[in-house]
């Protein structure tokens, strides 16, 4: 139970022998097909992992439709024996807003949309804090189901940064979040998470892509997440 805990904890704050090899997946947003590249040195989370799969799938906020997750390849076999510690403080995804699933976007869509990450991001942000309690109701549910402990992940704040990239296909930026947790005997810690979002458009479709780390990762977040969009990109060029 306490493994449970401690994998929720990392997941929140936001098969069978997998290979390590570089691998890519085939997700459909709407009717579009896209290839979507591992992140390098990163495999993508499944069933059989099944203490992660099942903390990932009652973390999801509603309005999101998670197509891929991925965790360090040096944490897949612990993941998948369920009774190791896995280290999932670096970890990414790739999603899209449901409400956007079944839209096309032209260019001049998409240019419109950074202007409004860009001039409306701390609004935005502000409106997604108010709705953390509701959608982590559901997670932590799960986790007083398993170990007893009622409330035991709490987002305290998030803090975003400015646009840090922008192409014509993409816009990124960074955060931080603040969250606490509560053991089996009551106590509480304080944990901070860097992490960087990119929003691409390929395709016709405006896909969100999310890279997490420890507090001292923020600049290995942006770099790996530049690296894995651009990998994706180049899969989906023609």
């Amino acid at each position: 139970m306490g493994n449970r805990k401690r994998m929720g904890t990392i997941l929140a704050a936001f098969a069978f022998v997998v290979p390590v090899a570089s691998l890519a997946a085939s997700i459909v947003v709407g009717a579009v097909p896209l290839t979507i590249p591992d992140p390098s040195g990163f495999a993508p989370i499944t069933p059989p992992m099944k203490s992660v799969f099942e903390i990932l799938q009652q973390a999801l906020p509603p309005n999101v439709e998670l197509f891929e997750a991925y965790i360090p390849n040096s944490e897949v076999q612990k993941a998948l024996d369920n009774a190791g510690d896995p280290n999932l403080n670096r970890r990414f995804d790739v999603q899209a807003a449901r409400k956007s699933l079944d839209l096309d976007f032209k260019p001049s869509d998409f240019l419109q949309f950074k202007e409004i990450i860009k001039t409306q991001n701390d609004e935005l942000v502000g409106r997604a804090k108010q709705e953390i309690p509701h959608y982590m109701e559901n997670l932590n549910s799960y986790i007083a189901r398993g170990s007893g402990i009622e409330k035991a992940i709490s987002v305290m704040d998030i803090i975003a940064l400015p646009p840090h990239e922008e192409t014509a296909r993409s816009i990124s930026y960074s955060l931080f979040e603040k969250f606490s947790v509560k053991d089996s005997a009551g106590a509480l810690s304080t944990h901070v998470a860097a992490g960087t979002m990119t929003f691409l458009y390929v395709k016709g479709k405006i896909i969100i892509l999310h890279c997490f780390a420890e507090k001292q990762g923020l600049e290995w977040s942006r770099g790996a997440l530049k690296q894995w969009s651009d990998a994706i990109m180049a899969a989906n060029s023609n």
